[in-house]
């Protein structure tokens, strides 16, 4: 549990909020295509693989999901603000106003009540908070 709760904790500067979400963006078209090509491969007259290729897209969209929603939480702590502001991409028209916000606002140069400084770090360490 602690490993799924310091996914939401600390803070990630711009530039490597915009790789994470260029990153997910990327990972979501894949599962995407692929699952457009397992579609177009396997035979459409069996609702098992159907509902199994659907699964899957489920599936990952829970993971982009939840690693989005980190990566959006961890920016509005660089930012210094409550992490529960993340609800605010809920709302239409307003989502989209908010991530110029995040891509447009400098975070914190000194240490806030959410953590210190956010270090450089490798890719698979940004998605992961190690």
């Amino acid at each position: 549990m602690s490993r799924v709760t310091r996914l939401f904790q600390g803070r990630i500067n711009r530039m490597q909020w915009v790789k994470l979400n260029l990153m997910m963006l990327a990972i979501f078209g894949v599962i995407g295509l692929v699952q457009k090509i397992l579609l177009q491969l396997l035979s459409k007259d069996s609702i098992g693989i159907l509902i199994t290729i659907a699964v899957f897209g489920w599936i990952a969209w829970i993971f982009i999901l939840t690693f989005s929603v980190s990566a959006n939480m961890r920016r509005l702590h660089d930012i210094e603000l409550s992490g529960w502001l993340v609800l605010l991409t809920l709302i239409p028209f307003l989502n989209v106003l908010f991530f110029i916000y995040l891509a447009s606002k400098s975070g914190t140069f000194t240490a806030n009540k959410y953590g210190e400084l956010p270090p450089r770090r490798k890719f698979l360490s940004l998605i992961l908070n190690n």
